[in-house]
């Protein structure tokens, strides 16, 4: 949460993780995950895994007094560090070291992430950025065209720029079409979900797009999270306001006349099917109908910003 918390919410109730869970309070900048369902959190700068066997988070044993981890530039891909030398990425729950390059310092990297495809790119303090190519840091001069990650989407690119902002760029009746995204999420037909800044919410299909925004009924054009239900539906919380459902391809916009209490800025779906909204206000829960709820166990005093929503494998 936006207080640099950590909330679970467990039969019924709400447990903030503190001390008795393995974390300092106000300490957490970050989580992330794994394809199985693990889940790690940065707190004061180290890293902690989930434990379910014993309630609590553990630090990992590569933790060290002298290294500080940090997160990584797009949100919840993981955290990195500097320790002897040597640049540490930690993503989909793996730890990777790196010498670094010659000629850059600590003092001089500014941010890091990681691709898909494995690649890691270093944000300098100067405002350049490069990706580690074999022990080298190439340094862009411009705008860098990477392949997408996909088995399905061979001929699409996206390019990325010195300060990390990205843009798909796919064939469209014969000419290039780009967008700056924030998002992408595929659904169970493999059409890909596109969520931009400010341009609202593309489907894309195998012959086709599809440009959903306000004027299709879209509760915003600012699109941040999104999500695909168990049930093929499609979730958008979009800013200034708003969350919607595209359900066969009808669309569905949920206001604050509904229970939105604020901007949506996480969405998650437990193991029952219901739609959990995080937003700047509060929590809330979709189980059907126009209605969104509080959760039962809600504490009386509002809760932080919600800034991402994760059921762990234990419920």
């Amino acid at each position: 949460s936006d207080d640099r918390n950590l909330i679970r919410y467990h039969a019924g109730r709400f447990e903030p993780m503190m001390e008795s869970a393995g974390l300092r309070p106000h300490s957490v900048t970050s989580v992330a995950d794994d394809r199985h369902g693990s889940v790690w959190a940065d707190s004061d700068g180290k890293i902690y895994r989930w434990m379910p066997q014993l309630g609590r988070f553990e630090k990992e044993a590569f933790n060290r007094d002298d290294t500080h981890f940090i997160p990584m530039w797009w949100e919840n891909s993981g955290f990195w560090a500097i320790q002897d030398g040597h640049l540490l990425c930690f993503t989909r729950g793996k730890l990777r070291s790196y010498p670094l390059p010659k000629g850059v310092t600590p003092a001089s990297i500014l941010s890091t992430v990681v691709g898909r495809d494995g690649i890691v790119w270093i944000g300098m303090a100067d405002g350049r950025a490069g990706r580690l190519i074999n022990g080298t840091l190439a340094m862009n001069a411009q705008t860098v065209t990477t392949t997408f990650q996909s088995s399905t989407r061979n001929n699409w690119k996206v390019q990325i720029a010195q300060d990390f902002t990205r843009t798909l760029v796919f064939p469209s009746g014969g000419v290039d079409k780009d967008i700056s995204y924030s998002v992408i999420v595929s659904d169970k037909e493999n059409n890909m979900w596109v969520g931009s800044e400010g341009e609202g919410l593309f489907r894309i299909q195998r012959q086709s797009i599809n440009t959903l925004s306000s004027a299709q009924g879209l509760a915003g054009d600012i699109v941040y999270p999104v999500m695909r239900s168990s049930s093929g539906d499609m979730w958008i919380g979009s800013w200034p306001a708003g969350l919607s459902r595209v359900h066969d391809g009808h669309i569905t916009a949920f206001t604050k006349a509904d229970g939105v209490p604020g901007l949506v800025t996480a969405l998650g779906e437990d193991r029952s099917g219901k739609i959990w909204v995080g937003t700047l206000n509060g929590l809330r829960v979709y189980s059907g109908g126009r209605r969104l709820t509080v959760p039962p166990g809600s504490p009386k005093e509002k809760l932080p910003d919600i800034q991402v929503i994760h059921q762990m494998r234990d419920g």
